[in-house]
């Protein structure tokens, strides 16, 4: 029997340790709720929940920047609204001014006057309509935001050769003059809205009533210098006696086929008397007109009824001036490829680089560089595009609505489009592009032309404002399919995030019921484990003493 070392005493021990330290590990577990307090716990149960609070971490900032992207876009549907209601008051409006039988020329001047009031407050609310310190409701920052401050306006009525068949004075005269000289002045607003800009209040604007080469021939010319604009308007042609009627809807050699909205050629001259203010008339004579083309919206007019013609003129170099109507069409089409293709804002960059100087040519180079390696290379794509887009007959449905009229551009709503990260990593497929429409700058597109001055002027303004509320409805739908399809993706990512807690805490979290009767297990051993140490000590030292006392007896 050994006495120095007790097997039984040490297992006894060992086993009250044990049981201590089970029992300091479930307390633990009590007082944290965690099943893993340490590394030791569960190495890879720790690493793969380490990797489970980054992913919990993330969806929990996404349902953040979901929302924040919902209350954007309700930011944006809130300023459309009121410009809704705003433009659907002109409507009226225009309907009121339309009842030429009771109302007098003060009766009309004075809705003009509320009309024009109401327009100011559209661009005072978009430009108001912020997210953030981001505009929500236009496309580009200083749409529309231009005045015709300009330093000076010169009305004149002259011509050298025959006589128009009326002169001012006439009823008829009058009324045409006036409405001209009104577009001509807002059309300064449309084409330097279109760049983005306000004109110098240096400027000066000289309109002249002449007599180019009669009814049927050149419509009217802009010109002029740096720092002055000047429009030469045919007056036979705005007469157009031949037409329907004083003030016909469309003017032109052949209005069937060709014919121009009045609105069409005033804006469309303004962009060249424009660019030649502002010291870019030197670019080259194609790039010039199909900027005109594309501002004022007359390519697909140019197009129709001569479909043959234009496409024999595609592939015949755009460098050259157009010399006909076909080649005309060509260089339209060219710069409705560079709107279809690139969007709107690229077609004011290259804008903007000829005004600094350069040609189309090189403004074409330096603007789609990342997709050209050279002019050459464009003309290419641009007449393969040209050719699809005749021959498959999308110009037939007449497209009027040039980059100042329109009202959702392709790719044009990217220019207010931003990414909201939706998902908790890197990539295209975890964000989700959120669009908030144009607002001012689209009711005003339309609205600059909204007249009551006559009962003819204010039933067509009647359906510019239709366009307009129309395209505003379209805004405010995309705006709730947006919302829609947000609600659903935090729907998604609550969902996940539910899903990844679950798991997580099925490995991090105690079983407080299962760690208590561990706890009370553990304590009964260590106690008993104790007890049965006493009795080996005990046993053993009683059997030793009574061995010892027989020997010595």
């Amino acid at each position: 029997m050994i006495i120095n070392t007790s097997i039984a005493a040490m297992r006894s021990l060992n086993d009250i340790d044990s049981r201590h330290s089970a029992a300091a590990v479930a307390m633990q577990r009590l007082s944290s709720g965690l099943r893993i307090n340490r590394a030791a716990d569960d190495p890879s149960g720790l690493a793969i929940v380490s990797g489970m609070r980054a992913q919990i971490g993330g969806l929990n900032v996404c349902m953040h920047n979901i929302q924040d992207g919902i209350n954007m876009l309700r930011t944006a549907e809130g300023g459309i609204r009121e410009i809704s209601d705003m433009t659907q008051r002109i409507r009226d409006l225009c309907v009121r001014g339309a009842n030429e039988a009771t109302l007098t020329a003060s009766d009309l001047a004075k809705i003009q006057a509320e009309i024009e009031s109401l327009k100011n407050e559209i661009n005072r609310t978009g430009q108001a309509t912020k997210f953030n310190t981001k505009s929500v409701t236009s496309n580009y920052e200083g749409q529309n935001s231009v005045t015709t401050n300009l330093n000076s306006t010169t009305v004149n009525h002259t011509w050298a050769g025959p006589a128009p068949p009326a002169a001012p004075g006439d009823a008829e005269y009058d009324e045409m003059a006036d409405r001209v000289v009104r577009m001509t002045n807002r059309a300064v607003e449309k084409v330097f809205g279109m760049l983005g800009i306000s004109p110098d209040p240096s400027f000066n604007l000289t309109i002249n009533f002449s007599q180019i080469d009669g009814n049927g021939g050149a419509l009217a010319t802009g010109g002029g210098a740096p720092g002055n604009m000047v429009m030469n308007f045919d007056v036979e042609d705005f007469l157009d006696p031949d037409g329907p009627g004083p003030l016909s809807e469309l003017l032109g050699y052949d209005p069937a086929v060709h014919g121009f909205t009045m609105e069409m050629v005033v804006v469309h001259e303004m962009t060249h008397a424009v660019f030649i203010a502002l010291g870019g008339g030197g670019g080259s004579a194609w790039g010039q007109e199909m900027l005109a083309a594309m501002v004022s919206g007359e390519a697909d007019r140019r197009i129709t009824g001569n479909e043959a013609g234009v496409l024999a003129a595609i592939g015949g170099g755009l460098t050259s001036a157009p010399a006909d109507s076909n080649q005309y069409a060509e260089a339209a089409l060219a710069g409705k490829f560079i709107v279809e293709k690139f969007g709107a804002s690229r077609m004011r960059e290259i804008a903007q680089e000829v005004i600094n100087g350069s040609d189309f040519d090189t403004a074409v180079e330096t603007v789609l560089a990342d997709t050209y390696a050279s002019f050459a290379d464009f003309e290419t794509a641009a007449d393969a595009w040209s050719n699809d887009y005749i021959n498959n007959g999308k110009h037939l449905t007449v497209d009027t609505n040039g980059m100042a009229w329109t009202s959702n551009p392709p790719n044009e709503v990217q220019s207010n489009s931003w990414y909201l990260q939706v998902g908790t990593d890197n990539g295209d497929s975890f964000r989700k592009d959120a669009q908030t429409p144009w607002g001012v700058g689209g009711a005003l597109d339309y609205l600059l032309f909204v007249d009551v001055a006559n009962a003819d002027s204010a039933q067509r303004s009647i359906s510019v404002a239709d366009k307009a509320i129309g395209a505003l409805s379209n805004a405010l739908s995309l705006i709730g399919r947006q919302e829609r399809v947000l609600n659903h993706i935090a729907n998604d990512t609550a969902a996940q995030i539910i899903g990844v807690e679950n798991s997580k805490s099925a490995i991090l979290d105690a079983d407080i019921a299962s760690e208590a009767l561990s706890l009370t297990k553990e304590n009964i051993l260590a106690q008993s484990a104790t007890s049965v140490l006493a009795q080996s000590s005990s046993i053993n030292g009683s059997t030793v003493l009574d061995l010892i006392d027989m020997s010595l007896a």
